[in-house]
């Protein structure tokens, strides 16, 4: 078995970039942005960066793809209600291209 992701994985980037041993950009594996792709992601640690980035990848990069998140929160989470607005905005503006939901986690017993 290996730690290394393989293909059809959209966003194979790990909690802690830097820790990669890999050197695979996050959208690696979409080939053509005009394609009409669906995307699933389960997230963590979102903050108004992560937001910006998802807007800036849905308008520019891939206009046509079609995205499932699972984001998931914790108490010491740097998704804020401010974060949750943002994300709350992108979803109403996405034209049904953007759907989220939230999972609350508890981080004791880590």
């Amino acid at each position: 078995m290996s730690n290394r992701p393989s293909p059809p994985f959209a966003w194979p980037a790990t909690s802690r970039p830097t820790a990669a041993s890999y050197p695979l950009p996050a959208w690696v594996n979409i080939p053509d942005p005009a394609l009409e792709v669906s995307i699933l992601g389960i997230v963590w640690g979102v903050d108004s960066n992560g937001v910006r980035f998802l807007n800036e990848r849905l308008e520019r990069d891939f206009p046509h793809s079609k995205v499932k998140l699972l984001v998931a929160v914790y108490a010491a989470s740097p998704t804020r209600r401010e974060v949750l607005r943002e994300l709350l905005t992108l979803i109403e503006t996405s034209e049904g291209r953007l759907e989220v939901a939230l999972m609350t986690i508890s981080l004791a017993g880590c």
